[in-house]
């Protein structure tokens, strides 16, 4: 069995996640493969500034936001690319 991890820049945008599916789907092609996903580019950082903020009683909405609207374009992303490339997925 074979461990693949990737997680930081690796998973910037979702062009990088899907060179990491690429990959994934080669290496299980031939053995069995644990996946292992890390947090994509800048997430972990922002999650222990977070903490932090929250920990003393500062307000982090403005930063939670802004996690969520990242995450959110990923999301928009990976929507227009399941359009272009299978137009029924959504009929």
């Amino acid at each position: 069995m074979r461990v693949l991890k990737f997680g930081g820049s690796s998973l910037a945008s979702v062009n990088r996640f899907s060179e990491v599916a690429d990959i994934v789907m080669q290496q299980a092609a031939t053995e069995q493969v644990c996946l292992v996903l890390s947090a994509p580019q800048g997430v972990t950082n922002t999650l222990v500034e977070l903490t932090d903020l929250a920990y003393l009683g500062t307000d982090f909405q403005a930063l939670l936001q802004q996690l969520k609207q990242r995450y959110q374009l990923l999301l928009d992303a990976v929507e227009r690319l399941n359009e272009q490339q299978n137009p029924e997925f959504l009929s």
